[in-house]
Parts: structure tokens; sequence; C-alpha cells
């Protein structure tokens, strides 16, 4: 089981100055059904709520995150959910030490 505030926090997240937005779904699949709603900023009982990222699970709320310094995003892959990560300094690529982005592969 996984929440988003784990996700984030494993990340780096910095909760003092991000912000999370929260797509409230129809309820079929919690992340990958059809959007019902406008964005709002996500509640923490959003924040804390258990899912099963694991293979075949498409339970993972559909969010975006961004602070200081990255953009944060939910993926799928193979069935499978995990948070995706990307810089907004572009020049953290140029050292090598991070990998580019490429979602989903």
């Amino acid at each position: 089981m996984a929440t988003i505030y784990q996700w984030l926090k494993e990340e780096g997240f910095d909760f003092a100055q991000g912000r999370i937005i929260y797509h409230p779904t129809d309820g079929t699949s919690p992340g990958w059904s059809s959007q019902n709603g406008a964005p709002i900023l996500m509640p923490d009982t959003v924040l804390y709520y258990h899912f099963d990222a694991g293979l075949g699970s498409y339970e993972c709320p559909r969010f975006i995150a961004e602070d200081p310094a990255a953009i944060y995003f939910p993926s799928r892959y193979d069935g499978s959910a995990s948070l995706e990560k990307i810089y907004k300094n572009l020049d953290v690529y140029l050292t090598g030490d991070e990998e580019t982005p490429y979602p989903g592969g």
C-alpha cells in the first residue's frame, strides 16, 4: 500500500512551500477514471489515502504537485503506478547525477 504523502516525502517534496492539486474522479477506479469536477487543492484526507500501486492496480488518486524544485505526478506502466519527478531547473540533468525523465518507460 502507498500514499501520496509517502511518495512525495521519499522524493524530498517541500511540504511547507509546495502545493498539490487533486482532481476528483467518478469513482469507478480512483486514479484513471474520468474526472468529476474541477481540480482543487488537495485535502489532507486524499494525501493520506492508502492505495494499491502494484501490478494491475489503478487506485492512485489523480494529482499533480509542485514545490520550488520540481513537478511531481503519478504515472502508470504495465498496470502499476509510481511517482514521477521532473526538476524545473534543467541544469540538474547536465551533471549526470540525475537521469532525464522518461515517464512510463
